[in-house]
């Protein structure tokens, strides 16, 4: 196959917008029919850095629908497989047109930057659920994508790699990265995924460092073709059912890069990952379901409990530790449900032995992000601000009144717990604070309907089965009743 990779100039100067796109689609007029594969960078639709959402629209709306129609009918003209990014349905995404000009397959990035959902308000609730590897085929072939962000996250090479893919579409827009860099993570990403990598990215000026470096990869990690900085459209000619197969050990045949790793893989000894692992505190919406464990629960009960509760889509578990833990009961916790709910840890006396063993256990099991502490112990509280501030903290209280607002402010406690009954004013006000609100409830489906109309945020209650079908409204972390979903995606919150 023939593959005609596209790399564009590329501008912080707005006024030349419609000069960049002009010389963007030129460069597909000059591909012919001796090709089989165009690719073309991501954002193709926005040939300038914006200098404002506005901006950002306003290319989106000129630039798109040409965009579009022109990589189509380059498929046509040129009988070739062309793959263009811009964006779609609010979603930064690769097009995919077969040879007759027909749409065949999109491919949403799979890792936004907080800037495309904080700054450009891409939809991105899509990337918070579990999904496999996006593969399309075509005439044999297997394609797999990665866009830009995506080349980062070497975790994810296995799991394509497992796909068997023969080409890996590679749209970018990485601006700030050393060629020597770009090569390295492109060669990484072929010889792991044992594919052809075709990546195309924007060229910061011909004499640049950085950015550019559209390449082609083999699956032995051979660069075939490394454009640098170069304006232009080049390309290559290779067998994309080539593979690499190495010595898999003394005695072992032939194998992939991949097949080797899979057998000597342990996973218990990585970061937590997989389809159990939820949303970390800062990402997971409301409102939540949280199930307590009664003081008086003995470590097999309390074990459990939490199990059944996370099995059944429960948010958040909460419990209480003492300097008593001295069977270890936490570690058991973190070790069969860290990351799998958010953990709100209660504690009452201000022991910094035993809070520094707790932020060590959270280290230990890489849970920092799933984990708030709650106290009614100002000391503890404020402890925690000043030597560990990563971690949200919760004012636990009795109190129904503007005190217990101006309380936890002055803690720096993002969160309030209200241990009885609280007004919708009370509530309201604490959000106006920019604080969620906690309250313990029993099992009463009709209190805790009350108490979410009113916007609480947590429901804390030691019987959370009468309570689940009030979650159980489409998706519980996005379309629930609380109707608060994912506004902005922070990547820090991971």
């Amino acid at each position: 196959m023939k593959a005609a990779i596209i790399q564009p100039e590329y501008s912080t100067d707005i006024s030349r917008s419609a000069e960049l796109f002009k010389a963007e689609l030129s460069l597909l007029d000059l591909c012919d029919e001796s090709l089989d594969i165009i690719v073309m960078p991501e954002y193709g639709d926005i040939p300038v850095m914006p200098d404002s959402n506005e901006t950002f629209r306003e290319c989106v709306r000129n630039y798109h629908t040409a965009l579009i129609e022109k990589a189509a009918q380059t498929a046509k003209r040129c009988n070739a497989f062309v793959f263009v990014n811009g964006i779609g349905e609010n979603k930064n995404t690769t097009f995919a047109f077969n040879r007759r000009g027909e749409l065949f397959g999109k491919y949403f990035k799979r890792h936004l930057t907080g800037g495309e959902v904080t700054n450009r308000g891409l939809s991105c609730d899509y990337a918070l659920t579990p999904s496999a590897p996006y593969i399309i085929e075509a005439e044999g072939l297997r394609f797999g994508f990665l866009t830009c962000y995506d080349f980062y996250f070497y975790e994810a090479y296995s799991c394509i790699a497992r796909q068997n893919v023969d080409i890996i579409i590679g749209c970018s827009h990485q601006r700030s990265d050393t060629h020597d860099t770009s090569e390295l993570f492109s060669r990484f990403a072929a010889y792991n995924c044992n594919s052809f990598l075709l990546r195309s990215s924007v060229s910061m000026d011909k004499n640049s460092g950085t950015g550019g470096g559209s390449m082609v990869v083999s699956p032995r990690g051979e660069v075939l073709l490394n454009m640098k900085s170069r304006v232009g459209l080049e390309t290559v000619e290779f067998d994309p059912k080539e593979k690499y197969y190495k010595p898999a050990g003394f005695g072992n045949e032939f194998a992939a890069h991949y097949e080797y790793v899979e057998r000597g893989r342990c996973p218990w000894n990585y970061r937590p990952g997989g389809s159990a692992i939820t949303l970390p505190d800062a990402v997971m919406s409301y409102p939540r379901l949280c199930a307590k464990a009664a003081s008086d629960f003995s470590r097999e009960e309390m074990l459990s409990y939490f199990g059944a509760a996370i099995a059944l889509d429960v948010n958040e578990i909460s419990f209480e530790i003492t300097t008593g833990d001295e069977d270890g009961l936490l570690s058991e916790i973190l070790r069969k449900f860290s990351c799998h709910a958010v953990m709100n840890i209660h504690i009452s006396e201000c022991d910094t032995k035993l809070i520094e063993k707790l932020v060590s256990l959270m280290w230990e099991y890489d849970c920092e992000k799933y984990i708030y502490f709650s106290s009614e112990n100002d000391k503890v509280l404020k402890y925690l601000s000043k030597e560990h501030p990563q971690f949200a903290t919760c004012y636990c209280t009795d109190k129904d009144d503007d005190s217990c607002i101006l309380t936890t402010n002055s803690l720096g406690c993002k969160k309030i717990q209200f241990n009885k009954e609280v007004s919708s004013q009370i509530i309201g006000l604490a959000h106006s604070k920019g604080l969620k609100c906690n309250v313990s409830v029993d099992g009463d489906e009709r209190k805790a309907r009350r108490y979410i109309s009113n916007g609480i945020d947590t429901l804390i209650t030691k019987e959370y089965t009468p309570l689940l079908p009030i979650f159980k409204n489409g998706d519980q972390y996005i379309n629930n009743t609380h109707k608060e979903g994912i506004k902005a995606y922070d990547f820090t919150a991971f």
